[in-house]
């Protein structure tokens, strides 16, 4: 299935709609809605504030997905139902490097490190009420977090080519696997 149109920035145009319908139409008969507490049928939410924690029906995730737009690390609709099956049966050739994409790095940090949503605006210390104040040094997973940020942030020289620290890394261990 053709989910370029996931990368789009235009919420409102055909190809969105259409494939924001697709999505939807694979999702409710896939077998992974479920009957909710008013007898609607829901799913896991796929857009980028929900993360896929929120279970919604149809119509209020289409309404997200228009709003937020999809989740842009959500490649493969395993909590939807798609197996690694389907998509090895594909002729995408470019899967790996679009999963590995350096544009969809952050939601994959912030999704992996358990912080969906999170805005990251860089080392600002004004804190959610406006005020100008010393923010508190992050510890243990926070500090991870961070460093996951600094080498996504780093760039190295490969082949002419500007590419992350973290994105080449994650592609040696890509390669390992295989």
């Amino acid at each position: 299935m053709d989910k370029e149109w996931m990368k789009l920035k235009d919420r409102g145009a055909p190809e969105y709609l259409r494939g924001i319908k697709k999505f939807l139409d694979f999702a409710f008969t896939n077998g992974n809605a479920y009957q909710g507490s008013n007898a609607r049928n829901v799913i896991k939410c796929p857009c980028s504030k929900c993360a896929n924690v929120c279970y919604k029906a149809r119509s209020e995730v289409r309404f997200d997905l228009l709003k937020n737009g999809f989740l842009r690390s959500y490649i493969i609709w395993d909590k939807h139902g798609e197996t690694l099956v389907d998509i090895s049966s594909q002729s995408d050739t470019n899967f790996v490097e679009d999963v590995l994409d350096d544009e969809n790095m952050l939601d994959m940090l912030q999704v992996g490190c358990g912080v969906a949503g999170m805005g990251f605006v860089g080392n600002d210390e004004t804190n959610v009420d406006g005020h100008n104040e010393k923010l508190q040094e992050p510890t243990g997973e926070a500090l991870k977090f961070y460093r996951l940020l600094e080498d996504y942030k780093e760039p190295l020289l490969l082949d002419g080519s500007k590419v992350s620290k973290l994105v080449y890394i994650m592609k040696l261990l890509h390669l390992k696997c295989l």
